[in-house]
């Protein structure tokens, strides 16, 4: 892999090439992520709410 300083050269073809690998790597990782938070969400919902029936 190159080095972050030859990310941006004069040759269009790697940038284009590196935009669409890192689209790729976004778009691939994003339904993960969205379950992710949804689950956290949810534990911590659950969190709350145990917490305010002890308290309250």
């Amino acid at each position: 892999m190159r080095s972050f300083s030859n990310f941006l050269k004069d040759e269009r073809g790697d940038f284009v090439q590196y935009a669409l690998y890192l689209i790729i790597v976004v778009l691939g990782t994003a339904p993960f992520l969205a379950a992710l938070t949804g689950a956290v969400g949810v534990k911590f919902t659950q969190f709350t709410d145990k917490v305010n029936q002890i308290g309250g």
